[in-house]
């Protein structure tokens, strides 16, 4: 049993995420000023990042991410995975502004702008 537990170890981190802890930096406690928008930086950002995961039919249940009402539902889970770098994984991952940017908007409250 120890063999099969150790073995998928790996398989678990990489379908729930990786990295993560204390390189990451730590989100915004307010909203800046200016804000980012869903449709000036955001929605690209989802749609590379998120959605190949967290669509209808991906595989990132329980969470769907496609749309601003999507992180306004579920605004601690997303932010806590993303400000932790666990989200999103691998070949999804965020560079570092569109990580400040995701995380600011997610604070801001995830506007329909």
């Amino acid at each position: 049993m120890r063999r099969l537990t150790c073995w998928l170890a790996p398989c678990v981190l990489v379908a729930c995420g990786s990295g993560g802890g204390s390189g990451c930096p730590k989100p915004p406690s307010s909203c800046p000023s200016p804000a980012p928008t869903w449709s000036g930086q955001i929605a690209t950002i989802v749609g590379h990042a998120c959605a190949p995961c967290h669509a209808p039919g991906g595989q990132g249940a329980p969470f769907l991410f496609v749309t601003p009402l999507d992180f306004q539902s579920a605004t601690e889970p997303a932010l806590s995975q993303i400000a932790s770098c666990r989200m999103p994984p691998g070949s999804f991952s965020l560079t570092a502004a569109d990580r400040a940017a995701l995380e600011a908007w997610i604070v801001c409250g995830s506007p329909n702008n």
